[in-house]
């Protein structure tokens, strides 16, 4: 508030600049002082109305926000709930499924060979780490390395690693 008067000081000045007595002026004192009071309750009543416009929309932004927050709180409760309905049916279907006994057909309907289930194919036991087979080792094929068409020094070396020296 101190701040918003000190705001008015320059306005305020001029107006006391304004309304100064001059020399030879033909407006009495007294209308020169209520027209300064004049202008000054005009002044001020501006300046309150715009105080009080500024804070009724500060007020404004304030419920908005307020409402919008308890909307999407009220949305994310109802969600939850939501959820957590859902989960409770979950677990209510799961722990009814687990207290059943075991379905018997045979208590449905008659048992014949036809409907009788067949019986179950027991699998031979496998060690768990069982080695595999050794697969035998072949030695490689013994081939010529390179071309023989070529010069003499590559020739050699080629016999050489072919394990031909000459």
């Amino acid at each position: 508030m101190l701040a918003s008067l000190l705001k008015l000081l320059p306005i305020l000045q001029l107006l006391m600049e304004v309304f100064r007595p001059g020399d030879g002026e033909k407006v009495t004192r007294t209308a020169k002082i209520t027209s300064l009071a004049m202008t000054l309750i005009l002044v001020y009543s501006g300046f309150v109305s715009y105080l009080y416009f500024q804070q009724y929309h500060l007020l404004v932004q304030v419920r908005e926000h307020d409402r919008y927050m308890a909307t999407g709180y009220d949305e994310k409760k109802g969600l939850a709930d939501k959820q957590a309905d859902d989960i409770r049916d979950l677990y209510k279907q799961l722990f009814v499924c687990l207290g059943k006994e075991p379905y018997d057909s045979s208590k449905n309907a008659p048992t014949t060979l036809a409907t009788m289930p067949p019986p179950p194919v027991v699998a031979p036991e496998v060690p768990v780490h069982s080695d595999p087979a050794p697969v035998k080792k072949r030695e490689a094929a013994k081939r010529p390395v390179g071309v023989a068409e070529t010069n003499s020094f590559r020739q050699s070396i080629i016999d050489h690693l072919n394990g031909e020296l000459k």
